[in-house]
């Protein structure tokens, strides 16, 4: 069967994040990831550098989403070729929305207090975590299809603007991809901490943890 640009970039995406689903490791396995668990001194010292990474995180992010406003301002009136124009134009109102998201969550992180946060405020924090950069991976290989599928359409039905729309999806739905999938993986090892922690309440007491907690979907 022969494919086409456009399905061979999706099924190399979705290739891709196959294995990482699969082969990441639910939150009640974190613990035994130990070789590969930052050794933080204290619970203070992993959230200090929980919240100095998420910062820097949305500098990053602020900072592709302000390269797409600006190339994509100053590519859309100079460009005849629609294609083009239709993809700066897109590049430009996905960039406003995640500047805008990046300076909300950039500016929350920033104003967070690492002190406040004991072992169960943490790990409920770091389960919210984990279930959002899922969501957001399953978002991705959304806008990644929805991208594949204009642009076919476009490419096939002499449809400039479309095509244009669908390699701007393609472009943002695979660096985002790549983005999540980064960060769910730092988060994942980086739980295994939190998870090394919870310790059996006492040896003469009926088997019990001290802290429940429970995965769900």
């Amino acid at each position: 069967m022969k494919y086409t640009s456009g399905q061979s970039l999706l099924l190399a995406c979705v290739f891709w994040l196959s294995p990482l689903v699969a082969s990441a490791a639910p939150p009640g396995e974190a613990a035994h990831a130990t070789a590969e668990t930052p050794a933080y001194g204290s619970l203070l010292e992993y959230n200090t550098a929980r919240k100095t990474r998420d910062v820097n995180v949305m500098w990053a992010l602020g900072g592709w989403a302000a390269a797409n406003v600006i190339s994509g301002a100053i590519g859309w009136p100079l460009e005849n070729d629609e294609r083009w124009k239709a993809f700066h134009g897109m590049n430009v109102a996905w960039g406003a929305i995640n500047l805008a998201i990046a300076i909300g969550v950039g500016i929350k992180a920033h104003g967070d207090e690492p002190e406040k946060y004991d072992l169960r405020a943490s790990l409920e924090r770091a389960h919210t975590a984990q279930k959002a950069y899922l969501l957001n991976l399953g978002l991705d290989v959304a806008y990644l299809t929805a991208g594949a599928l204009m642009w076919e359409r476009g490419a096939s039905g002499n449809k400039p603007m479309i095509e244009g729309y669908g390699w701007s999806l393609v472009m943002q739905g695979g660096v985002l991809l790549l983005f999540d999938a980064v960060m769910y993986a730092l988060d994942n090892r980086d739980n295994g901490f939190l998870y090394g922690q919870i310790q059996p309440a006492t040896a003469s007491s009926p088997p019990r943890w001290e802290i429940g907690y429970a995965t769900r979907f």
